[in-house]
């Protein structure tokens, strides 16, 4: 591991005045330099057989980058379906320029497959996307065999600095991106010549996030690579949109024949890779993923390469993200911090649920003092790459929604709060009891049962939390006899939960006495927290549901809620609710009983992360009153408009291609 940072606060202390020059870098600059954009394409070889693409890029060059004095670099990657011109507040053309404003030279590139660079969609293979990473990175360090400018070769002419560790053309280089182009962050570094990234809102296994199963993602270090092989749950809303997305990339590039029947026979979707469009289809039929898709999701995600990683790493998550959760970004640090590289975590408001950050949080179009992330990223870039600054907090900051009064930065600072590491809060237990009761102690659990009904994907879902995109607002729902809810009585004070709640149920399952194939007849079912206000008004937090598909119901069965960061103020109720389908996924394929037994010898228990109160104690006081009314059922699903007719298309389009699979192999 590059040690650069340490170095360098070595020769402060001992000389300052030869830190005078240093300190002239983009942390201390008063006005930001021309920056020249130059527009390339680079041509590399990436996959395991050197397979040439064509990669499109621009160059952001400060006018304080020269030859006589060289700049780090900053690499900005884009989200999927994103491209290298993508602007607002933190698009790749936003960021490479915000950094080059800073003094940094900038390079916003388009990933393979999108905005307009070739070759196919490989989800972030680090044999493809890595490679093709780590080969702008050698361009930046100064190789001259891989860009042109106007079909003419392009030199970069020694603008940006290089280091000799014992990698040729090795740049002082960070790299920086949302979503997909977080994850690239990871499979570029793994090549050794970068030397921190900030990955924004991506994920740790790609298995575990199109289809997860919240009862065995590993944590605390333990190997990433031997995820349990019990296969979890599609979540076909995200994984059409994404399909959607990509097929539309370069529609001019479909093959005449039948879509249907080549995603039937998943050998060929325009501009994915092949194995891409396997796992896809596998994915929409029985919602289950088969051991080919859990291998290449896997070899597309950091986890199973994490011990390559030695830079220091700056997670940002989000909290409103329903495809990649806390719990991702919890799994990639353990398994950092076990291994003592320098990693810090960050759990801001905004996600690919919520897209937006609020006023004063994060806008790369302002100056980087002005928004509290910006500020953040900038501050740890100047300290890894100039070894300007205070050597950054390795904490865990997350977002209070209910500290922010305002929009500017400072309002945002005061409602970021942190703890030295994971995880943030201790754990408080509530008890279930009777059919629908949550307690706080054994004296008060009553034996009882809740009983619903599975439900199969023929029909409509039972239960609504969103559909990706098309379909977020409105209340949670959930049709009668479809979900066990267990309430608490209203709250004797604000209950404040940071962390990943679990609950831990005894379940059994009645099921038709008919012949069923292998795997239908698992049990999946959806977990979540309601937060119901004295009116009636049922929230869900961020729309974050837990799905869990449960093969042995012989012990109790312990699941991972979604990690989040929330209060529940004080007269509201807190409810833990079991249901068996959401719009959002693909569901149980046979119907059958599903019956939640509590007693008191055997409750089931919730575990909560409780922050503590202010005035230093954990604030679960619940009186031992009477089960609440029932809540009212909310409203129905939102309207659609045009917006939705190509998520929506390619939803059909898949399950219909799944169940053709489905039958013919069933």
């Amino acid at each position: 591991m590059r040690r650069r940072a340490a170095l360098t606060t070595v020769v402060l202390s001992l000389a300052p005045v030869l830190a005078l020059p240093l300190l002239q870098g983009p942390a201390a600059a008063q006005a930001a330099p021309q920056v020249e954009v130059v527009p390339l394409v680079f041509t590399v070889e990436t996959g395991p057989d050197d397979v040439p693409c064509e990669v499109l890029g621009d160059l952001y060059l400060p006018s304080t980058a020269t030859a006589a004095s060289p700049a780090a670099a900053i690499l900005a990657t884009n989200g999927f379906g994103g491209s290298k011109d993508d602007a607002g507040e933190r698009g790749n053309a936003t960021v490479a320029r915000h950094y080059a404003e800073r003094g940094y030279v900038g390079l916003s590139y388009s990933g393979l497959g999108f905005g307009g660079s070739g070759c196919e969609i490989t989800l972030d293979q680090r044999e493809w996307d890595g490679r093709v990473g780590d080969a702008l990175a050698q361009f930046l360090g100064g190789r001259e065999d891989l860009a042109t400018r106007d079909g003419q070769p392009y030199d970069i002419g020694g603008v940006v600095r290089t280091e000799d560790d014992g990698l040729e053309h090795d740049p002082v280089l960070g790299m920086i991106g949302v979503s997909y182009g977080g994850e690239v962050q990871f499979a570029t570094a793994s090549f050794g010549r970068v030397d921190t990234i900030v990955p924004q809102i991506t994920w740790n296994d790609l298995s575990y996030s199109l289809a997860p199963s919240n009862t065995d993602q590993l944590r605390d270090g333990d190997d990433p690579r031997s995820v349990s092989a019990s296969v979890g749950v599609s979540k076909v809303g995200w994984t059409s949109l994404f399909f959607a997305l990509g097929l539309t990339q370069d529609v001019s590039n479909a093959r005449p024949e039948d879509l249907v029947g080549q995603l039937e026979a998943a050998n060929a979707c325009p501009n994915f890779d092949a194995r891409a469009c396997a796992a896809i289809v596998d994915l929409a039929s029985d919602g289950a993923p088969s051991q080919d898709t859990l291998d290449f999701a896997r070899g597309a995600s950091v986890a199973s390469y994490l011990d390559e990683i030695d830079v220091p790493v700056l997670l940002s998550q989000g909290q409103a993200d329903t495809l990649f959760n806390l719990q991702e970004a919890i799994a990639t640090w353990s398994a950092l911090r076990e291994r003592d590289v320098p990693v810090k975590m960050v759990w801001q408001s905004w996600g690919h649920s919520t897209a937006t950050p609020v006023p004063g949080e994060l806008d790369q179009r302002r100056p980087a003092q002005e928004t509290f992330l910006a500020d953040l990223y900038a501050r740890w870039f100047d300290h890894h790459l100039l070894g300007i600054g205070p050597e950054p907090s390795y904490d865990t900051e997350y977002f209070r929604d209910w500290a922010y009064d305002g929009d500017t930065r400072a309002d945002v600072a005061e409602a970021y709060a942190s703890a030295p590491g994971y995880p943030v809060a201790p754990t408080s237990r509530l008890l279930l009891s009777g059919s629908d009761l949550l307690v706080p102690s054994t004296e008060q659990v009553v034996d009882g049962s809740a009983q619903f009904a599975a439900v199969v994907p023929a029909g409509l879902p039972s239960s609504y939390s969103e559909f990706p995109v098309v379909a977020q607002d409105g209340a949670p729902t959930d049709a009668p006899g479809t979900f066990a809810q267990f309430t608490t009585p209203p709250l004797a004070e604000d209950l404040d939960l940071a962390g990943v709640p679990a609950l831990t149920v005894s379940l059994s399952r009645t099921l038709p006495a008919v012949p069923l194939a292998d795997g239908a007849g698992d049990l999946v079912l959806f977990a979540k927290l309601y937060d119901t206000a004295p009116d009636g008004t049922v929230t869900l937090q961020h729309k974050l549901v837990s799905a869990v598909r449960i093969t042995d119901f012989a012990e109790p069965v312990r699941i991972e809620l979604p990690g989040v960061v929330q209060r529940f103020p004080a007269g509201h109720t807190l409810s833990v609710v079991l249901a068996a389908s959401d719009a959002g996924y693909r569901g149980n394929l046979v119907p059958g009983d599903v019956t939640v037994t509590t007693t008191a010898a055997q409750p089931g228990v919730l575990e909560l992360p409780v922050l503590p109160a202010a005035r230093g104690r954990t604030p679960v006081a619940l009186p031992p009153a009477a089960a609440p009314a029932p809540a009212p059922a909310g409203e129905s699903l939102p309207a659609t408009g045009a917006s939705a007719l190509l998520p929506l298309a390619a939803v059909l389009l898949l399950v219909g291609a799944g169940e053709v699979r489905r039958r013919r192999t069933a």
